[in-house]
């Protein structure tokens, strides 16, 4: 949501046009959205394989919490 103050204060400022301005409230909007519906699959995963905690996999191959 950091996004949308920033494309506030910049529309207000005139920094940025109404388009601009629009595509960052648009793109913040999806993204908010998306992010949950992405995560729950890779949430109930883990739950499902009993691991309390996710590990991530880098492309090098290293494994973090």
């Amino acid at each position: 949501m950091v996004e949308l103050v920033i494309a506030s204060i910049g529309f207000a400022a005139g920094v940025i046009d109404m388009t601009l301005f629009s595509i960052a409230i648009a793109i913040g909007l999806i993204t908010s959205i998306l992010a949950p519906i992405r995560s729950r699959p890779l949430v109930s995963s883990a739950k499902s394989k009993g691991s309390d905690a996710v590990f991530v996999q880098e492309p090098s191959g290293k494994e973090w919490q």
